[in-house]
């Protein structure tokens, strides 16, 4: 892991040893809704663990989305369409 991302890690509290969360938990961590989380899974955008009928989300991805993919969502929400 980069030291970047491990500065991003400890900003939100969290290490990457941490155990994966549930969606609701990373939804929580995030201030997000349960169903983006679970969209990212369905289209495959985010590594995920299958724990019996339990889904958990490693660390690693939830830094991931709020480093990379909710800023670049927020961009193209500010884009003007003609």
């Amino acid at each position: 892991i980069s030291s970047d991302l491990k500065d991003r890690l400890r900003a939100l509290s969290l290490s990457p040893d941490s155990p994966p969360f549930t969606v609701a938990e990373a939804a929580k961590i995030t201030n997000t809704s349960q169903k983006f989380w679970r969209n990212r899974i369905y289209n495959r955008e985010i590594k995920y663990l299958k724990i019996g009928r339990s889904v958990r989300i490693p660390v690693i991805e939830i830094v991931r989305v709020v480093t990379v993919i909710i800023p670049f969502v927020l961009d193209r929400e500010e884009v003007e369409y003609v």
